[in-house]
């Protein structure tokens, strides 16, 4: 399968990184880092499929992760919604003046469609 690899040039901008574990069914010893935890495989449910996944713990790390948001043209969050949620996952904890739209975490709304 080669669909996590494949990215449209279009989006070369936006410099996305894509995980992807190969691993057994049942082989629960994925390697990692300490700063980077890995959960047991787990399934969803979607149109009538069983999807395997696994949920990666980013709590050491998240802060080195995320420097900028775009929201798109047609989503129907707001920024304050972003900020809200951000707060809420720890992103604002110890952030100097409280938030402004340049520290920590660039929040902006993109005018351009997607295609």
């Amino acid at each position: 399968m080669k669909f996590p690899f494949v990215k449209n040039r279009g989006f070369q901008e936006e410099k996305e990184w894509r995980a992807v574990v190969c691993s057994q069914i049942g082989n629960y010893n994925i390697p990692g880092s300490d700063e980077i935890k890995f959960s047991k495989i787990k399934y969803r449910a979607t149109d009538g499929k069983l999807i395997p996944y696994i949920e990666m713990d980013f709590t050491n790390v998240k802060k080195d992760f995320i420097k900028e948001i775009w929201i798109g043209p047609r989503a129907c969050v707001e920024i304050e919604d972003v900020v809200n949620f951000l707060n809420y996952n720890g992103y604002y904890e110890k952030a100097e003046n409280g938030y402004n739209a340049q520290q920590p975490i660039k929040i902006e709304k993109s005018s351009v469609t997607y295609r």
